[in-house]
Formats: structure tokens, C-alpha cells, sequence
């Protein structure tokens, strides 16, 4: 890939998850459910540890790998 591919691939990234995010909260706001809890943890997880890739930051990777695994734990637990 040449670098206007991953640009182009990073926009679309940084467009389509905020997105998603907002779409599954609009759609499940009233619900409370087992989807919504993790796709509202899973996506801004997913979002944290892209941009530390993206950037480069190492410290930024670390800090989203431990704030993930946390994240989506205790939201699953709030549900169950």
C-alpha cells in the first residue's frame, strides 16, 4: 500500500466507527442489553488502540491495551 492507500484507509476508519458508535446508541437507547453494552465498549476500545497504532505511540498502545480488556469487563458485568 502507498501512503495515500493508508490515508485513505485511516479517514475512513476515523469516519465509520463514531458512526457506529452513536448508531447502536441511538438504536438501543431505551434497551438495555447485552450488544448494546459491549459494542458501546468494544468499538471506543477499538478506536483507542487504532490511534496508538496510527500514531505510533507506544505508551498510547499500552494504555489502550489495559483500558479494553477493563472496559468491556465491567460493562458486561453492569448487564448481567
Amino acid at each position: 500500500l502507498d501512503c495515500q492507500e493508508i490515508l485513505k484507509t485511516t479517514y475512513t476508519v476515523y469516519l465509520t466507527k463514531p458512526f457506529l458508535y452513536c448508531l447502536i446508541w441511538i438504536i438501543y437507547f431505551k434497551k438495555e442489553s447485552l450488544f448494546k453494552s459491549l459494542s458501546l465498549s468494544i468499538i471506543p476500545s477499538v478506536l483507542f488502540l487504532f490511534d496508538g497504532i496510527v500514531t505510533q505511540s507506544i505508551l498510547l498502545i499500552l494504555a489502550a491495551l489495559l483500558f479494553a480488556p477493563s472496559h468491556i469487563l465491567i460493562s458486561y458485568k453492569n448487564v448481567k
